[in-house]
């Protein structure tokens, strides 16, 4: 962007969401034992919406080293193909994606409860 500078805070914040609402986990080669997780560009494949009763799903194919979309079942000429984002609560979806899903079945509400030995030793109740 003309005018701005490459370590200007709001274009590293933008660019660092920008990233992280249009990639893909990506498992890479193993390295001591394990693999590590990075984020991936996928050209045109942010472009595919989320929906729990998806039609599609995704993956990353190990021997070829691309990205797959795959359909579940066929679908109808203009019907849009929905993938999977994943078990993720609304919190997440609306911080990472911008949108949340009605009823969605990951949400979950965090309770602070008391403690009970405090409580019953305190005479106000």
């Amino acid at each position: 962007c003309q005018g701005t500078r490459p370590s200007d805070d709001a274009t590293l914040n933008w660019a660092k969401h920008a990233i992280g609402s249009r990639s893909y986990e990506w498992h890479g080669p193993q390295q001591g034992g394990r693999r590590r997780p990075a984020a991936v560009m996928v050209p045109f494949a942010d472009m595919f919406n989320d929906d729990p009763a998806h039609n599609a799903e995704w993956s990353w194919q190990e021997g070829t080293d691309a990205f797959q979309v795959v359909l579940a079942r066929d679908i109808a000429v203009g019907e849009e193909i929905l993938v999977s984002y994943g078990k993720k609560a609304n919190e997440h979806l609306l911080t990472h994606y911008g949108f949340v899903h009605r009823g969605n079945q990951q949400d979950m509400v965090y309770v602070d409860l008391l403690d009970f030995e405090a409580a019953a030793l305190d005479p106000k109740g």
